[in-house]
Protein backbone atom coordinates (compact mmCIF):
# COMPACT_ATOMS: atom_id res chain seq x y z
CA UNK A 1 0.00 0.00 0.00
CA UNK A 2 1.56 3.32 -1.23
CA UNK A 3 1.25 6.77 0.29
CA UNK A 4 -0.18 9.99 -0.86
CA UNK A 5 3.78 10.93 -0.90
CA UNK A 6 4.93 7.84 -1.88
CA UNK A 7 5.93 5.82 0.62
CA UNK A 8 5.17 2.00 1.32
CA UNK A 9 2.70 1.35 4.26
CA UNK A 10 2.47 -2.54 5.32
CA UNK A 11 0.80 -4.80 2.51
CA UNK A 12 -2.23 -5.31 3.91
CA UNK A 13 -3.71 -8.05 1.44
CA UNK A 14 -2.00 -10.19 -1.06
CA UNK A 15 -5.28 -10.77 -3.14
CA UNK A 16 -8.21 -9.14 -2.94
CA UNK A 17 -9.60 -12.63 -3.15
CA UNK A 18 -7.96 -13.90 -0.30
CA UNK A 19 -6.80 -17.34 -2.11
CA UNK A 20 -3.07 -16.84 -0.64
CA UNK A 21 -4.08 -15.44 2.78
CA UNK A 22 -4.18 -18.22 5.77
CA UNK A 23 -3.30 -20.73 3.61
CA UNK A 24 0.36 -20.58 4.28
CA UNK A 25 2.10 -19.60 7.02
CA UNK A 26 4.13 -16.84 5.33
CA UNK A 27 0.75 -14.54 4.96
CA UNK A 28 -0.40 -15.24 8.85
CA UNK A 29 -0.10 -12.03 11.45
CA UNK A 30 -1.48 -11.70 14.40
CA UNK A 31 -4.43 -8.48 15.05
CA UNK A 32 -1.93 -8.00 18.24
CA UNK A 33 1.28 -8.41 16.96
CA UNK A 34 0.72 -5.27 13.84
CA UNK A 35 2.79 -6.22 10.71
CA UNK A 36 4.35 -9.36 12.32
CA UNK A 37 8.21 -8.28 11.12
CA UNK A 38 10.40 -8.74 13.42
CA UNK A 39 12.61 -5.70 13.14
CA UNK A 40 15.73 -7.58 15.08
CA UNK A 41 16.57 -9.79 11.96
CA UNK A 42 17.31 -8.60 8.10
CA UNK A 43 16.86 -12.51 7.23
CA UNK A 44 14.75 -13.47 3.78
CA UNK A 45 12.49 -15.76 5.17
CA UNK A 46 8.97 -16.33 5.97
CA UNK A 47 8.43 -15.46 9.36
CA UNK A 48 5.47 -15.44 11.71
CA UNK A 49 5.30 -12.30 13.31
CA UNK A 50 6.48 -12.07 16.84
CA UNK A 51 8.77 -9.01 16.67
CA UNK A 52 9.95 -6.36 19.12
CA UNK A 53 7.90 -3.21 17.74
CA UNK A 54 5.26 -3.10 15.42
CA UNK A 55 3.92 -1.31 12.82
CA UNK A 56 0.33 -0.67 12.71
CA UNK A 57 -1.08 1.46 9.65
CA UNK A 58 0.76 4.17 7.98
CA UNK A 59 3.88 3.45 9.74
CA UNK A 60 7.00 2.50 7.82
CA UNK A 61 8.59 -0.23 8.69
CA UNK A 62 12.25 0.47 9.75
CA UNK A 63 15.28 -2.08 9.92
CA UNK A 64 17.22 -3.81 7.22
CA UNK A 65 13.51 -3.46 5.41
CA UNK A 66 14.03 -0.08 3.78
CA UNK A 67 11.01 0.77 2.09
CA UNK A 68 11.10 2.17 -1.65
CA UNK A 69 9.66 5.20 -3.16
CA UNK A 70 6.50 5.98 -5.46
CA UNK A 71 8.22 3.63 -8.32
CA UNK A 72 9.74 0.32 -9.14
CA UNK A 73 13.31 2.71 -10.19
CA UNK A 74 13.13 4.74 -7.00
CA UNK A 75 14.58 2.81 -4.13
CA UNK A 76 16.11 3.72 -0.50
CA UNK A 77 19.14 2.88 0.03
CA UNK A 78 19.04 -0.88 2.01
CA UNK A 79 21.95 0.18 4.45
CA UNK A 80 23.03 3.79 5.84
CA UNK A 81 26.35 4.27 7.66
CA UNK A 82 26.26 3.77 11.44
CA UNK A 83 27.21 7.19 13.00
CA UNK A 84 25.22 9.57 10.43
CA UNK A 85 22.77 11.99 11.43
CA UNK A 86 20.85 10.49 8.85
CA UNK A 87 20.82 7.28 10.96
CA UNK A 88 20.47 8.60 14.18
CA UNK A 89 17.57 10.54 12.22
CA UNK A 90 15.93 7.30 11.91
CA UNK A 91 16.32 5.56 15.13
CA UNK A 92 14.94 8.40 17.33
CA UNK A 93 11.90 8.63 14.64
CA UNK A 94 11.60 4.71 15.77
CA UNK A 95 11.73 5.16 19.47
CA UNK A 96 9.32 8.41 19.69
CA UNK A 97 6.73 6.13 17.32
CA UNK A 98 3.26 4.96 19.38
CA UNK A 99 2.72 1.68 19.31
CA UNK A 100 -0.33 0.57 17.00
CA UNK A 101 -3.47 0.57 19.07
CA UNK A 102 -5.54 -2.46 18.25
CA UNK A 103 -8.10 -1.17 16.18
CA UNK A 104 -5.33 0.14 13.98
CA UNK A 105 -3.73 -3.68 14.01
CA UNK A 106 -7.28 -5.33 13.32
CA UNK A 107 -7.27 -3.15 10.15
CA UNK A 108 -3.52 -3.87 9.07
CA UNK A 109 -4.93 -7.89 8.80
CA UNK A 110 -2.72 -10.18 7.15
CA UNK A 111 0.68 -9.04 5.72
CA UNK A 112 3.36 -10.17 2.87
CA UNK A 113 6.65 -10.76 4.42
CA UNK A 114 10.31 -11.25 2.80
CA UNK A 115 9.98 -14.63 1.20
CA UNK A 116 12.43 -17.29 -0.11
CA UNK A 117 12.16 -17.34 -3.65
CA UNK A 118 10.58 -21.02 -3.59
CA UNK A 119 8.11 -20.05 -1.07
CA UNK A 120 7.09 -16.92 -2.97
CA UNK A 121 6.42 -19.26 -6.23
CA UNK A 122 4.03 -21.18 -3.75
CA UNK A 123 2.46 -18.11 -3.18
CA UNK A 124 2.04 -16.84 -6.92
CA UNK A 125 0.64 -20.16 -7.44
CA UNK A 126 -2.97 -19.32 -5.83
CA UNK A 127 -3.03 -16.22 -7.60
CA UNK A 128 -4.29 -15.05 -10.83
CA UNK A 129 -1.87 -13.65 -13.51
CA UNK A 130 -2.83 -10.05 -13.15
CA UNK A 131 -2.46 -9.80 -9.45
CA UNK A 132 0.91 -12.03 -9.39
CA UNK A 133 2.17 -9.79 -11.85
CA UNK A 134 0.85 -6.30 -9.72
CA UNK A 135 2.41 -8.29 -6.56
CA UNK A 136 5.89 -8.94 -8.40
CA UNK A 137 6.01 -5.28 -9.62
CA UNK A 138 4.85 -3.71 -6.66
CA UNK A 139 7.42 -1.27 -4.35
CA UNK A 140 7.15 -3.30 -1.47
CA UNK A 141 11.07 -3.14 0.15
CA UNK A 142 14.97 -3.40 -0.71
CA UNK A 143 14.84 -7.04 -0.37
CA UNK A 144 12.03 -7.48 -2.55
CA UNK A 145 12.89 -5.70 -5.52
CA UNK A 146 16.47 -7.34 -5.35
CA UNK A 147 14.84 -11.06 -4.26
CA UNK A 148 12.47 -11.26 -6.65
CA UNK A 149 11.21 -7.99 -9.07
CA UNK A 150 14.95 -8.39 -10.14
CA UNK A 151 15.17 -11.96 -10.85
CA UNK A 152 14.86 -13.94 -14.19
CA UNK A 153 14.14 -16.54 -12.55
CA UNK A 154 10.69 -15.66 -10.84
CA UNK A 155 9.39 -13.88 -13.98
CA UNK A 156 10.66 -17.25 -16.31
CA UNK A 157 8.73 -19.48 -13.69
CA UNK A 158 5.85 -17.05 -14.01
CA UNK A 159 6.07 -17.04 -18.20
CA UNK A 160 5.69 -20.93 -17.59
CA UNK A 161 3.08 -21.22 -15.57
CA UNK A 162 -0.50 -21.34 -15.77
CA UNK A 163 -2.10 -19.58 -17.96
CA UNK A 164 0.28 -19.64 -20.12
CA UNK A 165 1.86 -22.42 -20.58
CA UNK A 166 4.54 -21.30 -22.49
CA UNK A 167 7.43 -24.14 -23.11
CA UNK A 168 10.38 -23.26 -21.80
CA UNK A 169 12.34 -24.21 -25.23
CA UNK A 170 10.61 -21.52 -26.80
CA UNK A 171 10.42 -18.67 -24.12
CA UNK A 172 13.69 -17.39 -25.15
CA UNK A 173 12.69 -17.28 -28.42
CA UNK A 174 9.86 -16.05 -27.61
CA UNK A 175 11.09 -12.91 -25.39
CA UNK A 176 13.75 -12.23 -28.10
CA UNK A 177 11.25 -11.72 -30.74
CA UNK A 178 9.42 -9.13 -28.85
CA UNK A 179 13.10 -7.40 -27.40
CA UNK A 180 14.16 -7.15 -31.53
CA UNK A 181 10.61 -6.81 -32.89
CA UNK A 182 8.34 -5.28 -30.08
CA UNK A 183 5.25 -6.05 -28.92
CA UNK A 184 3.26 -4.61 -32.28
CA UNK A 185 5.53 -5.86 -35.16
CA UNK A 186 4.12 -7.04 -38.13
CA UNK A 187 3.16 -10.42 -38.38
CA UNK A 188 5.02 -13.18 -40.45
CA UNK A 189 3.71 -15.16 -42.96
CA UNK A 190 0.66 -17.76 -41.80
CA UNK A 191 1.13 -15.35 -38.38
CA UNK A 192 3.75 -17.49 -37.18
CA UNK A 193 7.27 -16.01 -36.50
CA UNK A 194 10.67 -17.74 -36.78
CA UNK A 195 13.26 -16.26 -34.44
CA UNK A 196 16.67 -17.18 -35.16
CA UNK A 197 18.33 -17.67 -31.80
CA UNK A 198 22.37 -16.94 -32.24
CA UNK A 199 25.27 -16.00 -30.27
CA UNK A 200 23.25 -12.34 -30.14
CA UNK A 201 20.04 -13.52 -28.03
CA UNK A 202 21.87 -12.56 -24.61
CA UNK A 203 22.78 -9.62 -25.80
CA UNK A 204 19.01 -8.16 -27.06
CA UNK A 205 18.34 -9.81 -23.77
CA UNK A 206 21.16 -8.35 -20.96
CA UNK A 207 18.31 -6.90 -18.80
CA UNK A 208 17.41 -10.39 -17.47
CA UNK A 209 14.20 -10.40 -15.53
CA UNK A 210 13.28 -6.99 -17.89
CA UNK A 211 12.87 -8.94 -20.80
CA UNK A 212 10.75 -11.65 -18.96
CA UNK A 213 8.43 -9.05 -17.02
CA UNK A 214 7.75 -7.46 -20.58
CA UNK A 215 7.03 -10.45 -21.96
CA UNK A 216 4.29 -11.16 -19.05
CA UNK A 217 3.07 -7.24 -19.64
CA UNK A 218 2.57 -7.80 -23.10
CA UNK A 219 0.75 -11.39 -22.08
CA UNK A 220 -1.57 -9.47 -19.68
CA UNK A 221 -2.30 -6.80 -22.20
CA UNK A 222 -3.13 -9.09 -24.88
CA UNK A 223 -5.79 -10.90 -22.52
CA UNK A 224 -7.29 -8.04 -22.09
CA UNK A 225 -7.81 -6.80 -25.30
CA UNK A 226 -9.16 -10.22 -26.56
CA UNK A 227 -11.58 -9.94 -23.24
CA UNK A 228 -12.87 -6.55 -24.33
CA UNK A 229 -16.52 -5.83 -24.93
CA UNK A 230 -16.01 -2.34 -25.92
CA UNK A 231 -15.16 -2.62 -29.68
CA UNK A 232 -16.75 -3.41 -32.95
CA UNK A 233 -17.14 -7.53 -33.87
CA UNK A 234 -14.55 -6.70 -37.04
CA UNK A 235 -11.43 -5.05 -34.53
CA UNK A 236 -12.27 -8.13 -32.13
CA UNK A 237 -12.03 -9.97 -34.92
CA UNK A 238 -8.70 -8.54 -35.88
CA UNK A 239 -7.49 -8.45 -32.64
CA UNK A 240 -8.32 -12.56 -32.65
CA UNK A 241 -6.17 -13.24 -35.54
CA UNK A 242 -3.80 -10.73 -34.27
CA UNK A 243 -2.79 -12.34 -30.96
CA UNK A 244 -3.34 -16.07 -32.51
CA UNK A 245 -0.40 -15.00 -35.03
CA UNK A 246 1.71 -13.42 -32.56
CA UNK A 247 1.78 -15.66 -29.52
CA UNK A 248 1.13 -18.77 -31.70
CA UNK A 249 3.47 -21.21 -28.93
CA UNK A 250 1.52 -19.84 -25.91
CA UNK A 251 -1.26 -22.02 -24.99
CA UNK A 252 -3.36 -19.40 -22.47
CA UNK A 253 -3.95 -16.62 -25.06
CA UNK A 254 -4.91 -19.32 -27.96
CA UNK A 255 -7.11 -20.57 -25.33
CA UNK A 256 -8.62 -17.33 -24.80
CA UNK A 257 -8.51 -16.21 -28.93
CA UNK A 258 -10.36 -19.15 -29.71
CA UNK A 259 -13.18 -18.53 -26.70
CA UNK A 260 -13.71 -14.86 -27.65
CA UNK A 261 -13.90 -16.08 -31.44
CA UNK A 262 -16.83 -18.52 -30.95
CA UNK A 263 -19.44 -15.54 -29.97
CA UNK A 264 -18.68 -14.39 -33.02
CA UNK A 265 -19.07 -17.02 -35.36
CA UNK A 266 -22.27 -17.70 -34.46
CA UNK A 267 -23.25 -14.24 -36.28
CA UNK A 268 -23.42 -14.99 -40.09
CA UNK A 269 -22.03 -11.54 -40.97
CA UNK A 270 -19.00 -12.15 -38.96
CA UNK A 271 -18.56 -15.93 -39.97
CA UNK A 272 -18.12 -14.65 -43.90
CA UNK A 273 -15.40 -12.48 -42.77
CA UNK A 274 -13.92 -14.96 -40.74
CA UNK A 275 -14.05 -17.53 -43.75
CA UNK A 276 -12.27 -14.74 -46.05
CA UNK A 277 -9.21 -13.96 -43.27
CA UNK A 278 -6.69 -16.12 -41.79
CA UNK A 279 -8.50 -17.46 -38.97
CA UNK A 280 -8.81 -21.08 -40.15
CA UNK A 281 -5.06 -21.48 -41.04
CA UNK A 282 -4.42 -20.37 -37.44
CA UNK A 283 -6.99 -22.79 -35.71
CA UNK A 284 -5.41 -25.37 -37.76
CA UNK A 285 -2.28 -24.42 -36.68
CA UNK A 286 -2.87 -24.63 -33.13
CA UNK A 287 -4.66 -27.98 -33.55
CA UNK A 288 -0.81 -29.51 -34.80
CA UNK A 289 0.74 -26.86 -32.59
CA UNK A 290 -0.46 -27.98 -29.15
CA UNK A 291 -1.86 -31.44 -27.53
CA UNK A 292 -4.18 -30.29 -25.11
CA UNK A 293 -7.59 -31.85 -24.78
CA UNK A 294 -9.28 -29.41 -23.91
CA UNK A 295 -7.87 -26.06 -26.16
CA UNK A 296 -7.79 -28.63 -29.23
CA UNK A 297 -11.63 -28.67 -28.30
CA UNK A 298 -12.41 -25.33 -28.89
CA UNK A 299 -10.35 -25.09 -31.70
CA UNK A 300 -12.38 -28.16 -33.15
CA UNK A 301 -15.27 -26.02 -31.99
CA UNK A 302 -14.36 -23.35 -33.86
CA UNK A 303 -13.63 -25.28 -37.19
CA UNK A 304 -17.38 -26.33 -36.62
CA UNK A 305 -18.46 -23.01 -36.71
CA UNK A 306 -16.19 -21.52 -39.35
CA UNK A 307 -17.14 -24.53 -41.91
CA UNK A 308 -20.80 -23.43 -41.25
CA UNK A 309 -22.79 -22.40 -44.94
CA UNK A 310 -23.89 -19.28 -44.93
CA UNK A 311 -27.74 -18.92 -43.84
CA UNK A 312 -27.47 -22.37 -42.49
CA UNK A 313 -28.03 -23.73 -38.56
CA UNK A 314 -27.26 -27.30 -36.65
CA UNK A 315 -29.70 -29.68 -38.17
CA UNK A 316 -30.98 -27.80 -41.31
CA UNK A 317 -30.72 -29.34 -44.66
CA UNK A 318 -28.24 -27.85 -46.90
CA UNK A 319 -29.02 -26.43 -50.58
CA UNK A 320 -26.18 -24.47 -52.17
CA UNK A 321 -22.44 -24.14 -52.24
CA UNK A 322 -20.57 -24.66 -48.87
CA UNK A 323 -17.13 -22.67 -48.24
CA UNK A 324 -14.18 -23.11 -49.36
CA UNK A 325 -11.83 -22.95 -47.00
CA UNK A 326 -8.16 -23.81 -48.20
CA UNK A 327 -6.40 -24.86 -45.08
CA UNK A 328 -8.41 -27.98 -44.41
CA UNK A 329 -6.56 -29.86 -47.16
CA UNK A 330 -3.04 -30.93 -47.31
CA UNK A 331 -0.64 -33.10 -44.89
CA UNK A 332 -0.71 -30.30 -42.52
CA UNK A 333 -4.13 -29.09 -43.03
CA UNK A 334 -7.71 -29.15 -40.92
CA UNK A 335 -8.68 -32.63 -41.81
CA UNK A 336 -5.29 -34.40 -41.17
CA UNK A 337 -5.16 -32.36 -37.79
CA UNK A 338 -8.64 -34.04 -36.80
CA UNK A 339 -7.62 -37.27 -37.82
CA UNK A 340 -4.66 -37.25 -36.24
CA UNK A 341 -6.42 -36.17 -32.93
CA UNK A 342 -8.57 -38.70 -33.21
CA UNK A 343 -6.70 -41.30 -33.66
CA UNK A 344 -3.97 -39.76 -30.18
CA UNK A 345 -7.21 -38.96 -28.45
CA UNK A 346 -9.39 -41.88 -28.71
CA UNK A 347 -10.32 -42.60 -24.77
CA UNK A 348 -11.43 -39.01 -24.96
CA UNK A 349 -15.21 -38.29 -25.22
CA UNK A 350 -15.73 -35.26 -25.43
CA UNK A 351 -12.75 -34.61 -27.81
CA UNK A 352 -14.19 -37.35 -30.22
CA UNK A 353 -17.52 -36.56 -30.32
CA UNK A 354 -16.01 -32.81 -30.92
CA UNK A 355 -14.04 -34.11 -33.51
CA UNK A 356 -16.96 -35.86 -35.16
CA UNK A 357 -19.26 -33.00 -35.03
CA UNK A 358 -16.59 -31.30 -37.18
CA UNK A 359 -16.92 -33.89 -39.73
CA UNK A 360 -20.22 -32.88 -40.83
CA UNK A 361 -19.44 -29.77 -42.22
CA UNK A 362 -16.28 -30.74 -44.27
CA UNK A 363 -18.32 -33.10 -45.82
CA UNK A 364 -20.86 -30.18 -47.46
CA UNK A 365 -17.81 -29.53 -50.08
CA UNK A 366 -17.54 -32.56 -52.53
CA UNK A 367 -13.89 -32.63 -53.08
CA UNK A 368 -13.10 -32.05 -49.36
CA UNK A 369 -15.36 -34.79 -48.71
CA UNK A 370 -13.20 -37.13 -51.25
CA UNK A 371 -10.12 -36.20 -49.44
CA UNK A 372 -11.47 -37.16 -46.14
CA UNK A 373 -12.78 -40.46 -47.35
CA UNK A 374 -9.50 -41.33 -48.91
CA UNK A 375 -7.61 -40.33 -45.86
CA UNK A 376 -9.85 -42.50 -43.58
CA UNK A 377 -12.46 -40.83 -42.28
CA UNK A 378 -15.34 -43.06 -41.90
CA UNK A 379 -12.62 -45.89 -40.25
CA UNK A 380 -12.38 -43.20 -37.59
CA UNK A 381 -15.57 -42.51 -36.96
CA UNK A 382 -16.86 -45.86 -36.50
CA UNK A 383 -13.62 -46.49 -34.39
CA UNK A 384 -15.39 -44.15 -31.80
CA UNK A 385 -18.76 -45.44 -32.47
CA UNK A 386 -17.29 -48.95 -31.21
CA UNK A 387 -15.05 -47.25 -28.03
CA UNK A 388 -17.38 -45.24 -26.54
CA UNK A 389 -20.89 -47.02 -27.10
CA UNK A 390 -22.47 -45.84 -24.11
CA UNK A 391 -21.32 -41.98 -24.64
CA UNK A 392 -25.00 -40.28 -25.96
CA UNK A 393 -22.97 -37.05 -27.31
CA UNK A 394 -20.22 -39.56 -29.36
CA UNK A 395 -22.72 -42.05 -30.92
CA UNK A 396 -25.09 -38.56 -31.71
CA UNK A 397 -21.98 -37.05 -33.33
CA UNK A 398 -20.61 -39.41 -35.30
CA UNK A 399 -24.16 -40.57 -36.66
CA UNK A 400 -24.58 -37.10 -37.79
CA UNK A 401 -21.32 -37.23 -39.39
CA UNK A 402 -22.26 -40.22 -41.36
CA UNK A 403 -24.81 -38.38 -42.90
CA UNK A 404 -22.71 -36.74 -45.52
CA UNK A 405 -20.28 -39.49 -45.24
CA UNK A 406 -22.19 -42.52 -46.83
CA UNK A 407 -23.35 -40.52 -49.52
CA UNK A 408 -22.20 -41.68 -53.03
CA UNK A 409 -19.91 -39.22 -54.36
CA UNK A 410 -16.52 -39.52 -56.33
CA UNK A 411 -14.65 -42.08 -57.11
CA UNK A 412 -14.22 -43.46 -53.71
CA UNK A 413 -15.79 -46.97 -52.45
CA UNK A 414 -17.47 -47.03 -49.15
CA UNK A 415 -18.80 -50.44 -49.99
CA UNK A 416 -16.32 -52.64 -47.70
CA UNK A 417 -17.65 -50.19 -44.77
CA UNK A 418 -21.54 -50.45 -45.47
CA UNK A 419 -22.10 -53.67 -42.96
CA UNK A 420 -19.81 -52.10 -40.47
CA UNK A 421 -21.80 -48.88 -40.61
CA UNK A 422 -25.38 -50.21 -40.56
CA UNK A 423 -24.25 -52.38 -37.49
CA UNK A 424 -23.05 -49.36 -35.36
CA UNK A 425 -26.02 -47.43 -36.34
CA UNK A 426 -28.72 -50.23 -34.95
CA UNK A 427 -26.34 -50.78 -31.81
CA UNK A 428 -27.27 -47.09 -31.26
CA UNK A 429 -30.49 -47.17 -31.93
CA UNK A 430 -31.05 -49.87 -29.86
CA UNK A 431 -28.80 -48.39 -27.12
CA UNK A 432 -30.47 -45.31 -26.88
CA UNK A 433 -34.54 -45.74 -28.35
CA UNK A 434 -35.18 -43.03 -26.15
CA UNK A 435 -33.66 -40.53 -28.23
CA UNK A 436 -35.85 -38.70 -30.94
CA UNK A 437 -32.81 -36.70 -32.00
CA UNK A 438 -30.51 -39.49 -32.32
CA UNK A 439 -32.86 -41.84 -34.09
CA UNK A 440 -34.33 -38.91 -36.20
CA UNK A 441 -30.11 -38.67 -37.64
CA UNK A 442 -29.92 -42.66 -37.43
CA UNK A 443 -33.21 -42.87 -40.01
CA UNK A 444 -31.26 -40.12 -42.49
CA UNK A 445 -28.14 -42.76 -42.22
CA UNK A 446 -30.24 -45.57 -43.63
CA UNK A 447 -32.06 -43.46 -45.81
CA UNK A 448 -28.93 -42.56 -47.94
CA UNK A 449 -27.29 -45.84 -47.84
CA UNK A 450 -30.97 -47.20 -49.36
CA UNK A 451 -30.38 -45.03 -52.35
CA UNK A 452 -27.89 -47.10 -53.58
CA UNK A 453 -28.81 -50.57 -54.58
CA UNK A 454 -25.75 -52.18 -53.75
CA UNK A 455 -26.43 -51.91 -50.52
CA UNK A 456 -29.68 -53.61 -50.69
CA UNK A 457 -28.55 -56.94 -49.54
CA UNK A 458 -27.34 -55.65 -46.16
CA UNK A 459 -30.13 -53.45 -45.23
CA UNK A 460 -32.68 -55.66 -46.12
CA UNK A 461 -32.50 -57.47 -43.09
CA UNK A 462 -35.58 -58.38 -40.27
CA UNK A 463 -33.64 -56.26 -37.65
CA UNK A 464 -33.39 -53.13 -39.31
CA UNK A 465 -37.10 -53.36 -40.56
CA UNK A 466 -38.25 -54.28 -37.07
CA UNK A 467 -35.92 -51.32 -35.82
CA UNK A 468 -36.94 -48.79 -38.04
CA UNK A 469 -40.87 -49.77 -37.95
CA UNK A 470 -40.79 -49.43 -33.86
CA UNK A 471 -38.99 -46.18 -34.26
CA UNK A 472 -41.95 -44.72 -36.68
CA UNK A 473 -44.20 -45.61 -34.17
CA UNK A 474 -42.93 -44.42 -31.12
CA UNK A 475 -41.94 -40.79 -32.72
CA UNK A 476 -43.04 -40.59 -36.31
CA UNK A 477 -46.19 -38.45 -35.19
CA UNK A 478 -44.24 -35.85 -33.29
CA UNK A 479 -40.83 -35.51 -35.69
CA UNK A 480 -42.46 -35.11 -39.00
CA UNK A 481 -38.93 -35.35 -40.81
CA UNK A 482 -38.05 -38.51 -38.87
CA UNK A 483 -41.38 -40.25 -40.13
CA UNK A 484 -41.13 -39.63 -43.79
CA UNK A 485 -37.58 -40.76 -43.67
CA UNK A 486 -38.51 -44.05 -42.23
CA UNK A 487 -41.16 -44.49 -45.07
CA UNK A 488 -39.12 -43.75 -47.61
CA UNK A 489 -36.88 -46.53 -46.54
CA UNK A 490 -39.13 -48.71 -45.71
CA UNK A 491 -40.93 -48.41 -49.11
CA UNK A 492 -37.82 -48.57 -50.90
CA UNK A 493 -36.41 -51.89 -49.19
CA UNK A 494 -39.64 -53.52 -48.33
CA UNK A 495 -41.94 -52.39 -50.42
CA UNK A 496 -44.13 -51.30 -47.42
CA UNK A 497 -44.25 -49.55 -44.40
CA UNK A 498 -46.31 -51.18 -42.18
CA UNK A 499 -46.87 -54.41 -43.72
CA UNK A 500 -44.84 -56.95 -41.87
CA UNK A 501 -46.82 -55.60 -38.61
CA UNK A 502 -50.58 -56.74 -40.17
CA UNK A 503 -52.35 -53.91 -38.08
CA UNK A 504 -54.42 -50.70 -39.03
CA UNK A 505 -52.70 -48.02 -41.02
CA UNK A 506 -53.64 -45.96 -37.91
CA UNK A 507 -53.42 -47.49 -35.19
CA UNK A 508 -50.04 -49.31 -34.88
CA UNK A 509 -49.17 -51.57 -31.74
CA UNK A 510 -45.14 -51.72 -31.33
CA UNK A 511 -44.69 -55.72 -30.22
CA UNK A 512 -43.20 -55.64 -26.53
CA UNK A 513 -39.81 -55.11 -26.11
CA UNK A 514 -37.88 -53.28 -23.14
CA UNK A 515 -36.65 -50.81 -24.86
CA UNK A 516 -39.96 -49.28 -26.59
CA UNK A 517 -43.01 -48.25 -24.63
CA UNK A 518 -46.15 -50.53 -24.56
CA UNK A 519 -48.68 -47.39 -25.45
CA UNK A 520 -49.83 -47.73 -28.48
CA UNK A 521 -49.29 -44.85 -31.15
CA UNK A 522 -51.53 -43.22 -33.63
CA UNK A 523 -50.02 -41.90 -36.34
CA UNK A 524 -50.93 -41.47 -40.53
CA UNK A 525 -49.19 -43.78 -42.85
CA UNK A 526 -49.03 -44.19 -46.56
CA UNK A 527 -49.04 -47.87 -47.48
CA UNK A 528 -48.73 -47.10 -51.53
CA UNK A 529 -45.83 -48.87 -52.95
CA UNK A 530 -43.10 -46.64 -54.07
CA UNK A 531 -40.69 -47.42 -56.75
CA UNK A 532 -36.98 -47.21 -55.60
CA UNK A 533 -35.35 -44.33 -56.78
Amino acid sequence: EVGRRGRVRCVRHVSTSGRAAGSLGALEGSASEGCGIDHSTTSATALRGHGTSTCGPGKLCPGGLQPMGGGIGKMAPATVGGGSRKRKHVDNRQMLQPEASPQEANLCGPQLLVFTPELFHSVLGFLTAAEAHRILDAPICHQHRVLMSKDPCVWRELCCSHPWHVERAQLDALCYWFSTKGAKAPLPPLGRYQPKFGSDTKNAMSNGATAYRRLHCTLLQSVQSLRSKSSGPEHRLACICAAMGRFSTVQGIQKEALAACLPLLQAEPMRRKAQASTLSALIVSCIHTFNHPALQCLALHALVLLARPLGGHEGAVHVGFAPSLPSLEGPVGGICGVLKLMDQNSDHSRLQAMACWSLVNFALNPSVKSYMLEQGAIQRVLQSMKLHPRDREVQFRAIFSLINLVVPDGNVSIQHHIEDIVHQLLEAMQSFCEDCRLVNRASLVLQNLSLNELNHATLKRPRVQRLLQRSLVQFGASDAVLGQSIRATLMRLFGSAVEELGISALTITPPVDPCFSSCPGRIPVTLQHVPAS
